[in-house]
């Protein structure tokens, strides 16, 4: 970056990451040139200079990393996993506790009818099935489900990291899939694989809370982009991005 206001020019180095889940069957040059093209770069400089008051322009880019993670899940989801300490200590995840196979339908009433006190019990909310639309959805609902079900209620629904909505409507549910055991790459096999094969719908109560401390450690608010995970300042600036992340950023589906 430089400024034409100093006698020198002032070179300044900016780190932004955003997120991309590839779908099935696609390569990664194609999901390079549809969500890495010059036509997104911009849309990821820093709030200060593309309010056009800094002074600065951009001259070139040095450099891109691309890192890749393989993500692995089988349909749908069952009984309550226990969260990681982590998570459960910022308070940012509502975690449904049941013993059947409609942690779906649970996380998406704990959406709609938020509450602070004893969230984790399914009798803190109406029963689902006076509620929501499940006409031929079969439970455990599978990804492959999810479009149906936002078309038959209405709610649009991101289940990260396995599936982005199409279009973000007013009733709209940030829910996290999450399996009851991880293993590094190094350790991934066939007998490993049954061993966490349970995997579990819960919802995001706050995106800021569950993930600010991965890109800052300042205690301030962040507003984030639930399709692309770019971070703001405002809500304000969060809404002006999201216009153009949803046009740039189709569909993303996992399966």
């Amino acid at each position: 970056m430089s400024s034409p206001a100093t006698p020198k020019n002032v070179k300044k180095d900016f780190k932004r990451v955003f997120t991309v889940t590839l779908p099935n069957k696609t390569t990664i040059i194609h999901t390079f040139r549809n969500n890495v093209s010059p036509k997104y770069i911009p849309i990821e400089i820093p709030n200060r200079l593309k309010e056009g008051q800094s002074g600065m322009t951009l001259h070139h880019i040095e450099s891109l990393e691309l890192n890749s993670n393989k993500y692995e899940f089988t349909n749908g989801g069952t009984s309550s996993v226990e969260l990681s300490k982590d998570i459960q200590l910022k308070h940012a995840v509502v975690n449904i506790r049941n013993n059947d196979q409609f942690c779906f339908a649970y996380s998406i009433m704990s959406c709609l009818y938020p509450t602070q006190r004893n969230a984790e019990r399914i009798s803190s909310y109406p029963d689902f099935r006076k509620v929501l639309n499940f006409t031929g959805i079969n439970f455990p609902v599978t990804i492959e489900q999810i479009p149906k079900f936002e078309n038959l209620n209405g709610i649009s629904v991101n289940d990260i990291p396995a599936y982005v909505t199409k279009k973000k409507l007013d009733r709209h549910a940030n829910l996290l899939l999450i399996q009851n055991k991880y293993f590094p790459d190094d350790e991934y096999n066939a007998k490993n694989y049954k061993n966490f094969e349970i995997t579990y719908h819960t919802w995001i109560r706050n995106l800021s809370r569950l993930i600010s401390r991965q890109v800052s450690q300042h205690r301030c608010v962040l507003f984030f982009c639930d399709r692309c995970f770019n971070y703001f300042s405002t809500q304000t600036r969060l809404e002006r991005h999201e216009i153009d992340c949803a046009t740039i950023n189709s569909c993303i589906s996992y399966r």
